[in-house]
């Protein structure tokens, strides 16, 4: 995944105004209420942000759609009615807001297939505590409005009773940083969960006698407003603390390993619908007994070897390749593969990146144990281990990836991906929209990432201009700087489109695509100090499905 941060990318060009400026009368969302609802409903989303009048609603992902929207006379909230098909895709679907103004920042709306309550008012904190039905599993959908506000939920359990809690912020792009933490009648924490590294929070409780228990749900750093959104999952659910494979090519179907406490049935079948894109996809699983779990599969390109929890070595399947494995009796596993002298590749331990809580370390070593290469974070991965590893000569070698923590458990899973390190290219651009006034000329900057000794040239264009826009493709030259100019007439529509800028070169006598996705930066969740000394984490970003671009009117002649 290209992105302006990378190690040896020229980033070429400038924007003609910083977008900061370019963004500040845009549509800003933020936040909605519900962030969500399940399959074949309707549900009305209150969204409230700024500058919304005369707005646009763009949502992404098939059988989702926005059948009316109503926006307040201040312009600042907004309520839209979307419907989700039957057959909807289930997990994110992002939500992005236009109008003659410009376009928003991103946010999300998930589909999932649990009946959804929605706490319509802020909590007052004398206020008596929810009532939790635990007869059926619920989303709560609500919002943190105010500094130091919180939310109560009464739970009525019996001895040995099970419920899970799961609490959606960071997959719905929410400021919320939450923390849930559950009492007894007399008001003594049994449990106190947090999010780290940008995931969300969820656990599993079985109550050890009967009695009424309150959950409360509040930020970490006791912040609120309109951005502090949630989706609480909670009830009798089964708990599935982690699977295997983690995914497949798509078209194929996958037989899960499901692990986690209570599992009446420990495996599903699971098919990856035909056309798939690459990243992730969202399936329903029926672990009996209880309600249906939904489990992030991804969708690659690679052969798939399910290592499972085995110690003993294994060979690497036909590069590339992924692996799947988990760490439960040993943090440590050891795959081998035969390379010829100077052959280069690439082994990318994900990790944390898909929810796993080790912190990954990849080493190769030769056949007698000579350590050849190694990574513990990688420079733009954080606590996530990327090597390149160039054979010295034929043989057989070995690739070790380990937690340099050594925990084991259902929850310490990984993905090892290995590549040849082949000439190729990435385009990616420091902005997640665009926006062009009538009459203006918009310079987009654009990063090109040269890989694998690839020195060429790579053309640059833009698809999808609306009529009154023009854009001249661009030849980059290798190392030379470059600007991708979108030029609006006088006359252009005020209109926004959904774009595509893309990039193409001849590699081994082969036109390779690629295309730069919309990107941004944010502040992070936490101000954990030790976790902020990390680069990575102290300027996350986000990768969007989508790119839009708005025309704007003329700004009026300085005087």
């Amino acid at each position: 995944m290209a992105t302006p941060r990378n190690a040896g990318v020229a980033l070429v060009g400038l924007l003609v105004c910083n977008l900061p400026s370019v963004h500040a009368q845009a549509p800003e969302i933020g936040g909605l209420l519900p962030a969500g609802g399940p399959r074949g409903t309707a549900t009305q989303v209150r969204i409230d942000g700024k500058n919304l009048a005369g707005s646009k609603i763009w949502v992404t992902g098939a059988g989702v759609s926005v059948k009316s929207v109503q926006v307040a006379p201040s312009g600042d909230t907004l309520t839209a009615n979307i419907a989700v098909e039957p057959g909807a895709l289930l997990g994110p679907h992002e939500i992005r807001i236009t109008n003659p103004k410009g376009v928003s920042n991103g946010s999300r709306f998930w589909v999932d297939v649990y009946p959804n309550h929605v706490i319509e008012k802020p909590m007052a904190e004398g206020a008596e505590p929810i009532l939790l039905n635990p007869m059926a599993p619920v989303v709560i959908n609500s919002r943190i409005a105010a500094r130091a506000g919180r939310d109560r939920f009464t739970i009525t359990a019996q001895a040995g009773d099970v419920w899970v809690f799961d609490c959606f912020a960071d997959r719905i792009r929410s400021r919320f940083d939450p923390v849930m933490e559950l009492r007894d009648e007399a008001g003594v924490s049994l449990r106190l969960v947090q999010s780290t590294w940008e995931s969300d929070p969820r656990f599993r409780h079985k109550f050890a006698k009967a009695g009424r228990y309150t959950l409360i749900v509040r930020d970490s750093e006791y912040k609120g407003g309109p951005g502090h959104t949630y989706r609480l999952l909670t009830g009798k659910l089964p708990y599935v603390e982690s699977f295997s494979p983690r995914g497949q090519q798509s078209g194929q179907s996958l037989n899960l390993a499901l692990n986690g406490p209570d599992l009446g049935v420990r495996s599903a079948s699971v098919a990856i619908p035909a056309g798939a894109p690459s990243g992730t996809f969202w399936a329903e699983v029926h672990p009996e007994p209880g309600e249906p779990v939904l489990v992030p599969l991804l969708v690659c390109n690679d052969t798939v070897l399910n290592a499972g929890s085995s110690s003993a070595v294994q060979p690497l399947l036909a590069l590339p390749t992924s692996v799947d494995g988990m760490f439960t009796s040993s943090s440590k596993a050891r795959f081998s593969f035969k390379a010829a002298a100077k052959a280069r590749i690439l082994f990318d331990l994900v990790a944390r990146r898909i929810g796993s809580r080790i912190d990954g370390h990849i080493r190769v070593v030769d056949i007698a144990g000579k350590e050849l290469a190694a990574n513990d974070d990688a420079a733009v991965l954080s606590k996530e281990a990327r090597v390149e590893f160039t054979a010295p000569a034929d043989g057989e070698y070995f690739v070790e990836v380990r937690d340099v923590e050594e925990k084991t458990g259902p929850d310490c899973y990984y993905r090892l991906k290995a590549s040849t390190v082949e000439p190729d290219f990435k385009v990616s651009i420091a902005t997640d929209r665009l926006t062009v006034a009538k009459g203006a000329t918009l310079a987009v900057p654009v990063t090109v990432e040269r890989i694998g000794g690839f020195t060429g040239p790579v053309e640059v264009w833009i698809d999808g201009l609306p009529a009154g826009l023009t854009a001249a493709p661009i030849t980059v030259p290798a190392d030379k700087p470059i600007e991708l100019k979108i030029v609006a007439t006088a006359d252009a529509q005020m209109l926004a489109s959904e774009v595509h800028i893309r990039g193409k070169a001849a590699i081994g006598g082969k036109t390779i695509t690629r295309e730069a996705p919309a990107w941004d930066k944010y502040e992070h969740r936490s101000i954990d100090l030790l976790l902020s000394v990390e680069y990575t984490y102290t300027r996350p970003f986000h990768i969007w499905e989508q790119l839009l671009l708005s025309v704007t009117e003329a700004p009026p002649p300085k005087k």
